[in-house]
């Protein structure tokens, strides 16, 4: 079935009276409307509240719930989760500890034996890191002019093979996108002290953003006297 269904007969009992002049009304056409829930996946996590973002760390523990609406069909149906064609559990709710197995198909079922397929994935995916070191570093001091290029460079580490990182910097209140690279020169900073900072996103839009780190421009041509 395409679709779980199950439908409220309503049984109306209709006494005309015995009047030759009067008038009967025709009464409504009862709603017989099948009643149609709709069902989605959402994960508790950290205890975080339900997120419909099927995404995880790799061993962490996290549960799967059936959310149904109306919250009151969720009575007459029944869930079964499963990996391919492994049973792993048979409630509304099923808790994946940090080494289980984890489903990827639910099955859900109403009272005639309708039922569902849910086919779903769960994304394992670890956060991309910064390294702390970083050029220039807290504190340092650049001498040089306005027009002085500077160098900028960082680096980030992720665990996942093939993932896609981009990289943004922002000194002062301007930003960078800076792509996979992992450096660059920039000029155009006037004498005094700036601060920059710099974070990391990979693929699946998980980041990691170093703190502000401040330096000193020392003019030392008379340029931006």
């Amino acid at each position: 079935m395409s679709s779980i269904r199950w439908t409220l007969f309503l049984i109306y009992s209709v006494i005309a009276p015995l009047m030759l002049a009067s008038c009967l009304t025709t009464p409504e056409t009862p709603d017989t409307t099948p009643s149609i829930p709709t069902i989605s996946i959402l994960m508790i996590q950290d205890g975080h509240d339900d997120s419909t973002n099927l995404k995880v760390a790799p061993n962490s523990a996290f549960s799967l719930k059936a959310k149904v609406s109306p919250q009151s069909d969720s009575n007459q149906l029944d869930f079964v989760w499963m990996r391919d064609s492994k049973i792993l559990g048979t409630s509304r709710i099923i808790d994946i500890d940090s080494n289980g197995t984890i489903p990827n198909t639910l099955k859900v079922t109403d009272e005639e034996d309708n039922f569902l397929m849910l086919p779903f994935e769960i994304i394992l995916n670890t956060p991309p890191q910064m390294e702390e070191r970083t050029t220039p570093s807290e504190g340092d001091t650049l001498y040089g002019s306005f027009f002085t290029t500077f160098l900028f460079s960082w680096a980030s580490t992720d665990s996942d093979k093939g993932e896609t990182r981009s990289h943004f910097l922002q000194i002062d209140s301007t930003i960078y996108s800076t792509s996979n690279l992992q450096q660059v020169q920039q000029a155009g900073l006037s004498q005094g002290i700036h601060k920059f900072r710099i974070w990391v996103v990979d693929s699946f839009g998980d980041a990691d953003t170093l703190n502000w780190r401040s330096f000193t421009v020392i003019d030392t041509t008379g340029e931006n006297e």
